[in-house]
């Protein structure tokens, strides 16, 4: 998903927070970390996504996931809810 579109579903999310930004995610990226943004899509508008930090751990052994002050999700729509996770 292109940044300028995820800051924009960020910025009007009344749960938005700096560290679901893409610069956020470009920062930790710079430090070793691979990120990725999940949005669900419902009639070309994104109702609900998370971007997710990972890093991997014990030399490529494990993998660390890690989605800071997200999902952004209307936590009192089940269905959204239920797709997301």
């Amino acid at each position: 998903m292109a940044p300028g579109t995820w800051d924009r579903f960020v910025a009007a999310h009344p749960q938005a927070h700096i560290l679901q930004t893409s610069p956020w995610g470009e920062l930790k990226a710079a430090f070793g970390w691979e990120v990725e943004r999940v949005a669900l899509v419902d009639g070309g508008r994104i109702v609900a996504g998370a971007q997710v930090l990972y890093r991997r751990l014990l030399a490529g052994l494990a993998c660390l996931a890690y989605v800071p002050r997200g999902p952004l999700v209307d936590w009192g729509e089940e269905g959204i809810v239920a797709t997301l996770m």
